[in-house]
């Protein structure tokens, strides 16, 4: 796994796709990940500053795993 760090815009801008995405399955209540974005959303970010979540929850910006992975492929396909 690529341990590079993440800056916090593209870690916000990841953390929003990653919820679009979790949002639009159909079975998305029987997920993980679903039940793991959602209590990241509502317990981290409640004001809306996006200064709590997962992914900017350690100093180098890897802390939710979702992200972390949805970066690395970015970083991979450029």
């Amino acid at each position: 796994m690529n341990q590079l760090l993440i800056p916090q815009e593209s870690a916000i801008e990841l953390c929003q796709e990653v919820l679009r995405k979790q949002g639009q399955s159909r079975i998305r209540f029987l997920k993980f990940n679903f039940w793991q974005c959602w209590g990241c959303q509502r317990f981290g970010n409640k004001d809306g500053s996006y200064s709590n979540i997962c992914a900017l929850n350690t100093d180098d910006n890897r802390g939710c795993r979702m992200v972390n992975k949805l970066y690395d492929e970015k970083i991979a396909s450029d």
